[in-house]
């Protein structure tokens, strides 16, 4: 009877290492989110409307750019490298860099240059969790667990960003965001105390001359699906990641709405994201993961469209739950399905480099979009966002053959 009741347990309560590991995560993600809900709202205040979007853009290109700029390195720390010590330094050197930033904004000398210089050193220290946390996870978790263990995992920074966002509004009203920051670095470190306490069983790290920083192609040899679902993910991203972007502006200019508007609206998309994993591991496994991308990628297509054909509040927040849930089920997904693919070996540096294509449309997609709202209004943005995806959607459909013969080998 208790064995019965302990295998009902979520994951998270029934394995110790792997709650303790998803446990940090969330914290020092929740924080992250507080803090750049923060930076980006103290830089709609501090500039004019007509240079806010670009100022936003560049923000947002700047904690994207260390993914992008440094992933073959990245890839090579995390495969020669012990899970524990790797994924402890980065969050311990996020922390200092926050409080750093906590430190300038405390008395009022924080220039809009250092909060991008900041973001870059937390974006780069950063950069090795993902690709740590995948490759670690084998190990941490039984193999009968992995797509669950993987659904938390991805739903990670949504459970994160939901509570962050929530939370956000009230927080920065009352703390201001020096103490936002302050509350960031607090998570960081809490997130280290977690993550130095899980027991990772994995193989020794391979010798340093033994772990090349390779190339994508030469990561992705033999994999012809897979390296062609990366650069489909980075398409998908030029178009849906600058929701991030236009959401501060539909509050502003659409709704004429506060930070708590945006909040909300930033929650929905977490909260669909949330739903999505919790659903991925419930579906059987696709026949083909090309059709089921292409039909994914066009509910997300259509769901980022509506708020464009109805610019109204009551069309706009379950559009983002729709177009979060549809995301949510695509990463747990193919996330299965690379981890069952990649060789073990490379694994630092396929999932480097899964961060890097995932990253790579970032800068331009903000940058384009960011220029595009000094001259369109949000909900044109919206329709070019969805008539996007749903090209890209048309594109996936079309590697069925590719995936059948990466699979056949």
């Amino acid at each position: 009877m208790e064995a019965v009741s302990s295998a009902r347990l979520p994951l998270v309560l029934r394995e110790r290492n792997f709650g303790l590991l998803w446990l940090g995560q969330v914290l020092s993600q929740g924080g992250k989110q507080l803090y750049q809900m923060a930076v980006v709202w103290w830089i709609v205040q501090s500039l004019p409307q007509a240079r806010s979007g670009i100022a936003l853009a560049l923000f947002l290109v700047t904690v994207a750019a260390p993914s992008l700029l440094l992933h073959r390195r990245l890839g090579q720390t995390v495969d020669r490298s012990a899970p524990r010590g790797l994924l402890v330094g980065a969050d311990l050197t996020a922390a200092f860099s926050v409080a750093l930033a906590a430190a300038l904004f405390s008395v009022h000398v924080m220039p809009v240059w250092g909060v991008y210089v900041i973001g870059f050193a937390v974006a780069a220290s950063q950069g090795l969790i993902d690709p740590g946390l995948n490759k670690a996870l084998p190990g941490v978790v039984a193999e009968e667990d992995l797509e669950v263990a993987l659904a938390f995992q991805s739903s990670t920074q949504s459970v994160a960003s939901f509570g962050g966002a929530v939370a956000g509004a009230v927080l920065l009203s009352r703390l201001g965001v020096a103490g936002v920051a302050v509350l960031n670095a607090l998570t960081y470190g809490l997130s280290a105390l977690c993550t130095a306490s899980v027991r990772f069983g994995v193989s020794a790290p391979a010798a340093v001359e033994a772990v090349a920083a390779d190339s994508t192609q030469k990561v992705t040899e033999g994999m012809p699906f897979t390296r062609a679902a990366l650069g489909t993910f980075a398409a998908v991203n030029f178009f849906g990641v600058p929701t991030l972007l236009l959401l501060p502006l539909y509050t502003r200019s659409v709704f004429h709405g506060g930070a708590s508007l945006m909040a909300a609206l930033e929650s929905s998309v977490c909260l669909g994201m949330i739903l999505g994993a919790a659903l991925g591991p419930r579906l059987p496994k696709p026949q083909s993961l090309a059709r089921f991308g292409a039909a994914a990628l066009g509910f997300f297509g259509v769901a980022l469209a509506m708020p464009g054909l109805a610019p109204r509040l009551a069309v706009l927040a379950p559009a983002l739950v729709a177009a979060g849930a549809a995301i949510g089920v695509l990463n747990v997904k193919f996330l299965a399905f690379f981890q069952e693919r990649v060789p073990a070996e490379r694994k630092g540096r396929f999932f480097a480099a899964l961060q890097a294509a995932v990253s790579a449309a970032f800068p331009i997609g903000y940058l384009v979009f960011g220029f595009l709202s000094s001259q369109l209004a949000p909900p044109s943005l919206s329709l070019i966002q969805g008539a996007g995806v749903l090209a890209v959607s048309a594109v996936f459909l079309t590697l069925r053959g590719v995936e059948v013969r990466e699979v056949a080998a």
